[in-house]
């Protein structure tokens, strides 16, 4: 009765209860064959996806690969997981679990909608949480989605999440890339400066740049610093340029 149970707000406690309790990884797999072919009934159940999680925090990958296997079954459903309330949380926990080469089909679903899902309410911490987890390459891969897309992306507290996650996690020459590709949107820069996740932006790009990058940055944002002290988060970019300014001084 597993299937009907996690369907229901306390039967679903008992399944995972029983997950946990289990003595082997067989009696695991064995409790978990009732959501098979049923993965995609279950990210959107607000029980049963609870059962689905607490599954991929406890199996070893052979166990969970039909969840991977009913993501991938069909065009759409990775990007339907990454936008959906549960889905979400689904896929955030294969990218933390499972090795590379399990996701690796999921990872390229993600890339390819990853400017889109940066911007959504849901599909943002999916990204986040991608750029944590990911190979290097793929990391590499959504810098540059990023890069292409910043000026839009930029445009919301979701997507500005997912370009700091970037800035965190990518190597320092993808760091440099994003940075530039802000800068080249103008005015951009300073209208991130005064939003909450924005002016983590605007930090990350003054220390990712150097030399004449880093003067243009401060070119650009220097001028108005001073009428930023008066917020919340554009004091934190105007604290950051008198850092940045006595370091490029003492240098």
């Amino acid at each position: 009765h597993v299937w009907a149970l996690s369907q229901d707000p306390e039967g679903c406690r008992l399944v995972q209860e029983a997950f946990d309790a289990a003595h082997s990884e067989q009696a695991l797999a064995a409790m978990a064959e009732e959501l098979h072919g049923r993965v995609t009934k279950a990210m959107r159940c607000p029980h049963a996806n609870h059962v689905l999680q607490k599954l991929i925090a406890l199996a070893q990958p052979e166990t969970m690969q039909f969840v991977v296997d009913e993501l991938l079954a069909r065009d759409g459903v990775v990007a339907q997981a990454t936008r959906h309330r549960y889905g979400c949380r689904i896929v955030q926990q294969l990218l933390k679990r499972c090795p590379a080469w399990q996701v690796e089909g999921l990872a390229e679903g993600l890339l390819a909608g990853a400017g889109s899902f940066a911007c959504h309410p849901f599909g943002n911490y999916v990204i986040q949480h991608f750029a944590h987890r990911c190979t290097e390459e793929q990391r590499h891969r959504l810098v540059l989605v990023l890069e292409r897309g910043v000026g839009v992306i930029g445009k919301s507290s979701s997507g500005c999440s997912v370009v700091n996650a970037a800035f965190v996690h990518a190597a320092a020459d993808d760091k440099a890339l994003l940075a530039r590709a802000i800068l080249n949107e103008g005015g951009f820069v300073r209208t991130l400066a005064t939003t909450r996740q924005g002016s983590s932006v605007v930090i990350n790009v003054l220390r990712a740049l150097k030399g004449k990058e880093l003067d243009l940055a401060h070119s650009l944002l220097a001028p108005s610093a001073e009428t930023w002290r008066a917020s919340r988060y554009g004091r934190l970019v105007a604290e950051c340029l008198d850092t940045s300014a006595i370091e490029r001084a003492a240098a």
